[in-house]
């Protein structure tokens, strides 16, 4: 069969794989893989369970809906999951060899997570009532009614809107007990500040949560301790661990340990400091760090264009008390594990490529791997021996020719070493000249790594060379590069660039005259900063991005938290934040700007995309605003397909008019 390039349109045919749970006899697992409904212009998810003894599978779930947080019950009898079958959020359970699935009622409720007890005989959610205004919303929504807002909106606190979200519930989240035989559901908390997460101890007996623990918890978010409620008397106490923030709770099924990861780091809010797993024995009252001398990020920090894949837990525990997490390490995402009883630290997967999901059971060890030549596939370990069993992108990469990265790395700012990626188009010719395009990723703490992006795929199918970078402040490096960016945004990174622009001008396949950049969130950041101190770019395209940090302060969901990146606020030092606002550059920029902006982006606001354009407009530079209604910060990642599209063909269209 002969292949073709890979093209936009690809979005429609790419599988992204999410949850991975194994059945507790270790004889099959689950996975679920959504893809894109053309019709609905929306994401729909497949449950696919697994038999390792007969290697055959079978979808589980109704077709044509979104399904999340799929997984088996402890004992491997039910399957639970949470859906909008019928056009609401609702947790779902049925028996895992066949039935159908029962609904939870939970009317007046949203739910956001939820946690079996080891027994089976309960389940620990963690809900949101909703107000009487919601209420009213839904109703009206329902009987198709033209009002579907509130007539206002009074606001109180501080953080009451998230990005992808919107304006957040009036009320906070707290625990509630269900118990599966009565179906009575009981509230267990009443916190002000609400409940992160909550797990049962195994006998039942015991409830563990996280929450704030500040009094202004909105602006000290970063202290979280862990509490032990007895479910029968509902007293209260605190245990004794290290203030900073903590995430991904669990607990193993013999109720010996509670682990999470976090770190100790109170004024980390931009994720500079390395996250750890934490191991609480709760029977001794200690605790301790795994990896805790070694200079690593213990959680995926690796960015691509996959999201819709990405399931939120970051550790978890077999029932042979084994804990599993991720670790980003120069630009991969590993998966370890630890033996809880014997204190021994191995690798699950080590290589080249971004552990995207996981589950384990017994001696089953399961994950889903990405590769920057393949979106995703799973794969079984036993031992050290490593098994593909499913690869439902497999008839796409067959089809289609896949550029193949290549390893730069270069002396960047301060002569350190900074590493990279090029991605050259299918059927390179070395005597040809290519067209260069500079990637920056957002973050600013993050990092690019060996896994699949379809946007950089499109560019080199387009006659592109790729040019894709760790600079400093991206994490997978240590914490000292990580943290080389704080206080000084544009001034390392840039030079990294610049650096290794001069290196790779001087390659004979590409052409110095015709080099374009792009990146989004901090990349736009970066984007903007680049063109107001240079003209080698001859096109950009800014996206999602900050062009002024004194309004983006207060205007984003999450920009006065950068206030310890900054080291400063606006009101006491203003000119550190103009002279480090890329708006204050404005004049100096040259190069044909197109810039791309949600217009519900609550990250970094549309405000930003619309003070840089109307300046350029006034300063008659060549510059295009493209809007996206309804659309959030992840519009490349998770937005609508068909915007997605659009977002893809903008970008190209601009870069082919002007370079």
């Amino acid at each position: 069969m002969k292949k073709i390039n890979i093209s936009a349109k690809d979005l429609y045919e790419i599988g992204f794989l999410g949850t991975i749970s194994v059945k507790p006899d270790e004889r099959r697992f689950i996975y679920t893989i959504s893809r894109v409904d053309k019709k609905k212009d929306g994401y729909i998810t497949d449950v696919i369970e697994f038999n390792l003894e007969t290697k055959t599978e079978k979808r589980i779930l109704k077709k044509g809906h979104k399904y999340g947080a799929v997984k088996y019950s402890p004992k491997g009898s039910m399957i639970s999951f949470i859906s909008d079958r019928d056009k609401k959020g609702k947790l779902y359970i049925m028996p895992s060899d066949g039935g159908e699935a029962e609904a939870i009622e939970l009317e007046k409720y949203f739910i956001e997570d939820y946690v079996w007890s080891s027994g089976e005989k309960y389940i620990l959610m963690t809900l949101i009532e909703k107000s009487k205004e919601e209420k009213q919303i839904e109703e009206e929504k329902e009987e198709d009614k033209k009002k579907s807002l509130p007539t206002v909106r009074i606001i109180d606190n501080l953080i009451y809107r998230f990005d992808g979200k919107g304006v957040l519930h009036k009320n906070r989240p707290q625990l509630y007990l269900y118990n599966i035989r009565t179906k009575q559901l009981k509230k267990m908390t009443n916190l002000k500040p609400g409940v992160l997460e909550g797990v049962l101890s195994p006998n039942g007996k015991y409830i563990y949560y996280t929450t704030f623990d500040k009094s202004n918890w909105e602006i000290d978010s970063n202290y979280i301790s862990v509490y032990k409620m007895n479910v029968k008397s509902g007293k209260i106490s605190r245990l004794e661990i290290t203030d900073g923030p903590k995430y991904s709770l669990v607990i193993s099924g013999d109720g010996k340990y509670l682990c999470f990861i976090g770190n100790t780091d109170v004024d980390d809010y931009t994720g500079t400091a390395n996250i750890k797993p934490f191991v609480y024995d709760i029977k001794n009252g200690k605790y301790f760090r795994i990896m805790e001398n070694r200079d690593l990020m213990c959680t995926d920090t690796t960015i691509d264009d996959m999201g819709e894949g990405f399931e939120s837990a970051s550790i978890k525990i077999s029932p042979n008390n084994t804990l599993y997490f991720q670790v980003s390490d120069r630009g991969n995402t590993h998966l370890y594990k630890y033996d809880l009883d014997k204190n021994i630290l191995h690798h699950v997967f080590n290589g080249e490529g971004k552990v995207m999901a996981f589950g384990a059971c017994g001696k089953i060890e399961i994950f889903a791997l990405s590769n920057t030549d393949h979106p995703g596939r799973v794969f079984i370990k036993k031992g050290e021996k490593k098994e593909l069993v499913v690869d439902p992108n497999k008839e796409f990469i067959s089809s289609r020719n896949i550029a193949i990265s290549e390893k730069i790395s270069w002396k960047g700012f301060e002569n350190d070493r900074v590493y990279g990626w090029i991605l050259k188009p299918h059927n390179f010719n070395e005597t040809k000249k290519y067209p260069l395009i500079v990637e920056i990723h957002g973050g600013p703490h993050a990092q690019y790594g060996n896994s699949f992006f379809h946007e950089f795929q499109v560019l080199a199918a387009k006659g592109y060379v790729v040019f894709y970078s760790n600079t400093h402040g991206s994490t997978g490096y240590g914490e000292k590069f990580a943290k080389s960016l704080v206080k000084r945004w544009g001034e390392p990174d840039s030079v990294d660039i610049m650096k290794a622009v001069d290196i790779l001008k001087k390659k004979p396949y590409i052409d110095p005259q015709r080099i374009g950049l792009t990146g989004g969130s901090y990349g736009g950041f970066m984007t903007n900063w680049m063109i107001g101190h240079t003209d080698i770019f001859k096109a950009a395209v800014t996206q999602r991005s900050i062009s002024n940090l004194v309004s983006f302060f207060g205007s984003s969901d999450f920009g006065y938290q950068f206030r310890k990146e900054f080291g400063t606020t606006f009101w006491e030092d203003m000119s550190y934040y103009l002279e480090y606002s890329p708006i204050s550059y404005v004049k100096n920029i040259k190069t044909p700007l197109l810039i791309i902006h949600s217009e519900n982006d609550l990250r970094c606001p549309i405000e930003q995309a619309e003070q840089l354009y109307t300046a350029l407009k006034i300063l008659k530079k060549k510059v295009r605003f493209a809007r996206f209604p309804g659309e959030s910060h992840g519009l490349s990642r998770m937005g609508t397909p068909s915007r997605r599209l659009k977002r893809l063909e903008l970008m190209t269209d601009w870069f082919k008019k002007y370079l």
